[in-house]
């Protein structure tokens, strides 16, 4: 039996577009968690007293940098926090400051230290794939965000003609009974044989006969 602890998640997907990101330091750390941040299109906030050539050069609409020293008062309106600053009794202040305001943080110098951490993020035309191993393993987990990437496109047809059936029979009074029949191994095994147009006329789904 394995004597590695294995690490609790509590998985929780945010609206990029409502989240506030606030992250200090300038160094390689910085640049990486915000160039995630900002492709996803969150507003990002980087304090730092000097910036390194990636953050110099990394242009976003709802990227701000400012030259400055940390401050406290930078973590209003923040709903993360990204401590990268390359001075440990800072990142220590900066720890305490985010507990006393109920900030949460991740801390980059030491993940068990914050209070989340990012995940392996993989994307398909239908769908998004986050993924942690339970011991902490980054290159296990890249290796198999990769493989279940490859697996998960096989789906996206099948996704989006999910989503299009309950978007047509949304207030029918037999949407449970017809969204349980269409998410099963058997309905999946006639979608891929293209055998599924005698369920659709069978409920009358017109859009999909």
């Amino acid at each position: 039996m394995s004597s590695v602890q294995k690490i609790s998640y509590l998985p929780l997907s945010l609206l990029a577009d409502k989240i506030h990101v606030l992250i200090v330091g300038g160094g390689k750390a910085a640049f990486i968690k915000a160039k995630t941040f900002v492709s996803r299109g969150c507003r990002v906030t980087i304090v730092a007293k000097k910036m390194g050539s990636g953050l110099a050069n990394l242009h976003a609409d709802r990227l701000t940098l400012m030259h400055a020293p940390y401050d406290s008062s930078y973590l209003a309106g923040c709903h993360l926090v990204i401590i990268a600053a390359d001075d440990d009794a800072l990142n220590h202040n900066i720890q305490q400051d985010c507990e006393q305001a109920h900030k949460l943080y991740l801390t980059c110098h030491d993940y068990q230290q914050g209070q989340f951490v990012m995940p392996v993020r993989r994307e398909t035309e239908q769908a998004v794939l986050a993924l942690h191993t339970k011991s902490g393993s980054p290159r296990t987990t890249l290796f198999l965000a990769e493989k279940l990437q490859k697996t998960l496109r096989d789906y996206d047809r099948f996704i989006e003609f999910v989503c299009d059936i309950r978007k047509q029979i949304k207030h029918r009074a037999d949407k449970d009974d017809i969204m349980k029949a269409v998410n099963s191994d058997e309905f999946f095994d006639l979608f891929v044989r293209g055998k599924h147009r005698e369920f659709c006329e069978r409920y009358k789904i017109g859009a999909f006969q």
